[in-house]
């Protein structure tokens, strides 16, 4: 056995997940997932139930030396084995009901537990068991609501040794009988076998909806029928995730989950009616087929290999496809062009034709046509959405932002402020905040950050842990292993708001000064980026002048938006403000000014008093501006217009448009779509509204003021 497989050449490990995931990998279990620190939900996507793929070693050894090892385990059962949840604390009655069960079925054998508890009941108890055909595990063995459930291969999975609860207690095994605790990883094969009474008492007749593989012409019908149009983001994304994952791929063992994770995912894509799924899977045909190829394979087999893949992918898709998706493309990325094959499936090559991936009846697309049909017109770019605002006038989404400042100015302070209130949704600095999930890399470390964390907290109230994580580490953008995974981390959680603080702890190997080198962090940045549609926010250092940011000039050309805060009143003072230095596809506007705040958090150990500062721009914002159109207008058409004059007021926008900003606020919980049409209706025929000429946006009109286009 590779001496790796028990453990990491670190000196101390830094979570549960690479303390203990290559353990089980060692002792038989394949499915070890990470969750996050402290975490039970949720998994990676595309890991649990039936359509989920384990991981490889790889994998696993790469989480375990990623970010992902200061997490907790999520361990998919194997098949064949089986775990009885028992939930015996608080009202819940699971002791109660396994009683019951062991009166109908007989004791059940001793066997290891996973349980955080020490109440000598409550766990999940593992056996080996084999289901008879036509059979099938019954969810809730023990009857509905009893506090028992099944965990087996295609349902659930167990967070095991040596995660930690979130209450703080950690994962063990326990033996049945005495509850003696026992840390380590248990071999598959020592489990004991669940009797045949068991099995026949825990199951059920039915068909188990593993999503077999599809027929050739099955699969061939449901990947027609794909939707053609313009390219969902959804599958950009997916589809360069796809190409990545093939070129990362450093062996031909590697490429092989590389391949069927991408496939099932755009196919998935395609199932819930996302437009360019087709496309996509015609050009991860071909990059998969020129990759197996080129590890020795032969054209035929590594297209066998991949039509497998997308027929086992097609098999597993739950229920009937959509028609149509319901989202919208974000902004400033390109077209894949449409055209439509007769056929895209793969097939044998015709004869004489050896160019890589092509297959009968597949488009073969010229590079030159290919780049003259991705190309835009001046319209079709003028008709895209602008980058939707993250803080209003400060930040936008899927754009690349830097926070710049002297030591001492604040900077992290702002940042951290900036990413709760994305947290939260609240408006910062009088501007509307768009609420999401903030990600933030505390790259210097936890040191400084808790007692600002504690301040904040004291004054402005709790931040809810799914909407804001924070990374305790220095990920460097040069270790290709740990970047990578954060750049997975981001393309999961798809936050709003990422920030990096600072750019000099996550590019220690970079030489800040050379042209070449910021210009591959800057493409580093970008992945994050695309992979999550966020603004990506990097606090770093001003330079010798105290005027524009430290480093290299192409640093000045990949920024979106550069804020500076400065210090005003001397090195002492606690005032400052909050400059746009920089806003490329926007005006810039009034600096925010505001004050660091002492708050008092008691003493420490020794008695000595602790104390830290917090950010208050609530002193400087002005009044808010007047909002005539409210005036006598019904509280429906007001929120209409509220929304054209918040956020589209120079840009004017489609009636879908504002009705999609409705729903981030709630409109559908109250009124239909219908309602809103009639409501948008009535503001045309009202002239409160009025259509730019030559396009399909309204504006709204204010007082004295003609429709747009008049």
């Amino acid at each position: 056995m590779p001496a790796e497989l028990s453990a990491l050449d670190v000196a101390e490990p830094r979570g549960p997940y690479e303390r203990g995931a290559l353990a089980w990998w060692a002792a038989g279990w394949e499915g070890v997932v990470p969750l996050g620190a402290r975490a039970k939900w949720p998994p990676p996507a595309g890991r649990t139930g039936w359509a989920g793929v384990n991981p490889s070693y790889a994998d696993v050894y790469a989480w375990a030396a990623g970010p992902e090892g200061a997490g907790n385990i999520a361990l998919r059962l194997p098949r064949g084995v089986y775990g009885l949840d028992v939930d015996a604390y608080g009202a819940k009655t699971g002791a109660e009901a396994l009683a019951a069960l062991e009166a109908q079925h007989g004791p059940l054998p001793d066997t290891w537990v996973i349980t955080s508890r020490d109440d000598g009941r409550s766990g999940i108890r593992l056996f080996r068991a084999a289901l008879p055909e036509g059979r099938r595990w019954k969810n809730e063995p023990g009857g509905h609501g009893r506090g028992i459930e099944s965990i087996h291969y295609g349902h659930r999975y167990a967070v095991t040794w040596p995660s930690v609860h979130p209450s703080g207690s950690t994962y063990v095994l326990r033996s049945s009988r005495t509850w003696e605790a026992h840390e380590g990883a248990v071999p598959v094969d020592e489990l004991p076998q669940l009797p045949a009474a068991w099995v026949d008492g825990l199951s059920e007749p039915g068909e188990i909806a593993t999503g077999s593989a599809a027929s050739d012409q099955a699969t061939r019908d449901a990947v027609a029928a794909f939707r053609d149009g313009e390219t969902c983001e959804p599958v950009r994304r997916a589809l360069s995730r796809a190409l990545e994952r093939v070129r990362d791929a450093v062996s031909g063992d590697a490429l092989h989950p590389a391949g069927l994770e991408s496939v099932h995912e755009l196919a998935r894509l395609g199932h819930e009616g996302h437009a360019g799924v087709r496309q996509a899977l015609t050009q991860h045909h071909e990059a998969f087929v020129e990759a197996r190829a080129g590890r020795g394979a032969s054209n035929g087999d590594a297209e066998g290999e991949w039509w497998r893949m997308i027929a086992g992918a097609v098999g597993k898709a739950p229920g009937a496809p959509r028609a149509e998706c319901d989202c919208a493309l974000l902004a400033g990325e390109g077209l894949l062009f449409e055209f439509t094959p007769a056929e895209v499936m793969p097939g044998k090559g015709e004869e004489g034709d050896e160019r890589a991936g092509v297959v009968a009846g597949m488009t073969v697309v010229d590079p030159v046509d290919f780049m003259l049909n991705e190309m835009l017109s001046f319209a079709e770019v003028a008709r895209r959405e602008p980058p939707a605002p993250l803080v209003s006038e400060l930040l936008y989404l899927d754009t690349l932002a830097w926070l710049i400042g002297k030591p001492g100015s604040f900077k992290s302070f702002v940042a951290l402020d900036l990413a709760a209130h994305v947290a939260l949704g609240r408006a910062w600095a009088g501007r509307r905040v768009r609420q999401g999930v903030a990600l933030y890399v505390v790259a210097e470390g936890l040191g400084g950050i808790v007692l600002r964390a504690r301040a904040w907290q004291k004054v402005r109230g709790e931040v809810p842990d799914e909407f804001l994580r924070l990374y305790p580490r220095a990920v460097q953008v040069r270790n290709a292993a740990h970047w990578d995974a954060l750049v997975e981390v981001a393309r999961r959680l798809r936050p709003a708001l990422i920030v990096l603080d600072t750019q000099a702890r996550v590019a220690q190997s970079v030489r800040e000064n050379d042209n070449t080198e910021m210009g591959e962090f800057v493409g580093q940045l970008d992945r994050l980026r695309r992979a999550s549609g966020a603004c990506v926010l990097t606090v770093h250092h001003v330079g010798r002048n105290g005027e524009d940011a430290r480093g290299a000039s192409s640093l000045d050309g990949a920024q979106d938006t550069e804020l500076k805060v400065e210090r005003v009143g001397g090195p002492k003072a606690l005032t400052a403000r909050l400059v746009v230095d920089k806003q490329k596809d926007g005006a810039d506007t009034d600096a925010v000014s505001f004050e660091m705040v002492p708050v008092d958090l008691g003493v420490n150990g020794e008695g000595d008093p602790v104390s830290s500062l917090v950010v208050d721009t609530n002193a400087f914002v002005s009044a808010a501006p007047a909002q005539p159109w409210k005036e006598n207008t019904p509280e429906k058409l007001a929120r209409i217009l509220d929304v054209l004059h918040e956020q589209f007021s120079q840009t004017g926008a489609t009636g879908y448009q504002v009705l999609s900003v409705l729903k981030e606020r709630g409109w559908d919980q109250e009124y239909s779509k219908t309602s809103f049409y009639r409501c948008w209706n009535t503001l045309i025929k009202d002239e409160q509204i009025g259509k730019m000429a030559g396009s399909q946006r309204f504006k709204a009109i204010v007082a004295a003021e003609n429709p747009a286009g008049d």
